[in-house]
Order: structure tokens, then sequence, then C-alpha cells
């Protein structure tokens, strides 16, 4: 199965053809972050990012995948296993770029588990394993493949773990062997892997050069974009946020900034139908695109159905929140959501004055409304 660079999450997360093609990574992805992150989120992104607890590379180095990359001198087939060095480092050159993700045939009768511990599904993980294995006609595992993520400095396979594995049926005591040999040895504490530092990456001059700027000086780019229905030049400096330039320069303020790290959803608007963090989105990528915030929710002077619903069940105090739990919902309503969606969607909006009880009441009750203004 090949991915390109520029598949975005939530397009693996709709795609119900991995259930079968590749279950694996289809349970993993439903671990990234969350939904506004999900919506911009690319395979690409992900695995030169090489955050030591991502989903993907973990998925990566246990199925054996290829990451196909392209530079100045051509293109190269890196095994995943080659590609992640240490924590946030890989071996791409300062001229490269991922564009592909090659992972083997998966079957249909394959055996297979993952599982992250978080605070939340969506949260930064603190530890995750990943496992496959064939049985062969006595049921025993053939060929088992166990990684990590998060537990170490970049994602790794256990091979001691899989020589217990191989040629076992996979019960109760086995499982148990396995998990003694994952702790080298001990029934618990700090994984023998934490025992050592990973070593001060090497610094590539070319990336400093770009980084510090060297003797190329940022310019200013002209953009276009639509933004509440109507048309908006401007001009940002390459690295200005979308968050900055909407506040800054818009002076469209009701998109508020808090962790400034994708994590909150304070800042969350929606950009060509699907609702993203505009503090992890550049405002050059924006170009062409058509965007709204809470501003935009309604085009006259009245509330919305779904403002009128939060002012109804009292789903905000504060306020700084809400922006964002009104934009993310409002895209969300197109789907025609359950409570559980709701809940699950809204995690990523974190609220620190209340319950999210009145929040899920309030997108439930704006449903029928969604549904009326969708009929033709």
């Amino acid at each position: 199965m090949r991915l390109g660079a520029k598949v975005r999450w939530r397009d693996i997360e709709d795609d119900a053809r991995l259930q079968t093609a590749h279950p694996l990574l289809r349970a993993a992805v439903a671990h990234v972050a969350h939904y506004q992150i999900r919506n911009r989120g690319t395979v690409g992104g992900s695995l030169a990012h090489a955050d030591p607890a991502a989903e993907l590379p973990g998925v990566a180095v246990t199925c054996d995948a290829e990451i196909i990359v392209v530079g100045a001198v051509g293109a190269r087939t890196i095994p995943a296993a080659e590609f992640f060095t240490g924590s946030l480092t890989t071996v791409l050159r300062s001229d490269e770029l991922v564009t592909e993700l090659r992972l083997p045939f998966w079957p249909a009768d394959r055996r297979w588990a993952f599982r992250e511990f978080a605070r939340r599904q969506g949260d930064f993980a603190l530890a995750g394993v990943a496992l496959y294995y064939d049985e062969d006609a006595r049921g025993r595992a053939r060929d088992p493949h166990v990684a990590v993520i998060g537990a170490c400095s970049r994602p790794h396979r256990l091979p001691s773990v899989e020589t217990v594995l191989a040629g076992q049926v996979v019960d109760e005591p086995t499982l148990r062997a396995a998990a003694e040999k994952a702790g080298g040895g001990r029934s618990a504490g700090r994984s023998a892997c934490l025992r050592h530092l990973p070593p001060r990456p090497h610094l590539d001059p070319g990336r400093a050069r770009l980084a510090g700027g060297g003797a190329n000086r940022e310019r200013l780019m002209r953009i276009g974009f639509e933004i509440n229905g109507r048309p908006a030049e401007v001009e940002v400096e390459p690295r200005t946020s979308l968050a900055d330039c909407l506040r800054d320069q818009l002076r469209l303020t009701g998109t508020h900034i808090g962790c400034e790290h994708g994590v909150c959803g304070a800042c969350t608007v929606i950009v060509d139908a699907a609702a993203v963090r505009s503090c992890l989105m550049l405002a050059v990528q924006a170009e062409g695109s058509s965007i709204a915030t809470v501003e935009g929710l309604s085009r006259d002077d009245g509330l919305t159905p779904l403002q009128t619903a939060f002012k109804k069940h009292h789903a905000l105090q504060c306020g700084f929140c809400t922006p964002g739990m009104l934009t993310t919902a409002h895209a969300l309503l197109s789907e025609e959501p359950d409570a559980d969606r709701i809940r699950s969607v809204l995690s990523g909006n974190l609220c620190r004055c209340t319950g999210y009880i009145p929040i899920v009441e309030a997108v439930l009750e704006a449903r029928a409304a969604y549904r009326k203004a969708d009929k033709p």
C-alpha cells in the first residue's frame, strides 16, 4: 500500500477500505491528536517531524515500511527502521522531502493490536505499542513484529519480545513472558531503553542558515482568500500564523490564542469546510481558501441556531474557549453526529470553567436546524 506525503489523517480515518487493507494503520490514526489536527495533519509531516511518541512512525517501523524521499540528487528509498535517528531527527538531508510511504501487503487473517497510553485519546502519548503476527496451521505465532513508541528517543522494534512470541500460542503465560522480556527482565520499573540519552544531533549548516535567515531576509508575501464570505488580501511574512493574521491584520479577534501549539482549540477556524487549528497553519497556506471565523457563522444580526442553543443551555462561562467550540461544532454538524461523536470531537477543545454536558446538549439541539438548512 502506498500513501503519498500529502495524504491527510482525515482521509485515512474516513476510508473504510483500510479496515481490511491495513486495520493496524487505521486503528493507530484514531489516536492521532484531535479532530482539528487530523483535518490538516499529513503522512509526510508526521514522518519528517519524527516525534518519538507519534503513531505513524511506530506503525511504519512495526511493519517494515519504506519511506521514499526526493532531493537535489534524486530519490532514495529508506527503511523506516533506519529513517528515524533520535527525538525529532531523521536521516533527511536539508534538500530532501518525504514523498511517499510504502507499507507491505497485509493478509486478511493477520492478528494485530495497537494500544496507546495517554490521559485522553488524542492527547500526547505517554507510550504505545503496535504489534502483529500471523498464525500457522496449529495456531502458533509466526513472524511476530512488536514495536514501541514514546518509551525511547525513536520508535523501535523489540526483537527479544518477538523471539518470545515466535512459535508459541499467544496465551496469557506467553504474554506474561513477553512483558517480562520487554521490561529487561524486571516485572516493574523503567524500560532499559530509558537509561540512555540520545547524543546531541549533528547541526546541519544549511538548515542553520535557513533558520537564522542568513543572507536572505524574509520578504512580505501578498496572499488572497475569502474570509467570512468576502474577498481579502493581506501582506504577511511567510512565518506568520493564520491566527496572528486573522487577529492582528484583519482584526477578527474572535479567534482566540491559548496554547499556540495545537492543544487547546481556542484558535479553531473553518478552512474549506474543515475545522483546523489556526495557530498551526501558516497564513500563506490559506492562499485561495475559504475561511470562516466565529464572526462569520451568522450572516445577519441575529444568533445562529447553534449560538442560540449555547445560550439556552448555558454552554459557556468566561467565553474564552467558546469561539473555538462554536466553529468546531459548526463544521461537525454537517455530519449529523451522535452524542458520542460530539463528545469525541469536542474533547479537542479545552474548557477550564465548566463541564461539557451543557455544551454537548447545545450541539445536539442544534442538529435539527442544520438538517433543515441542508434540505433543498
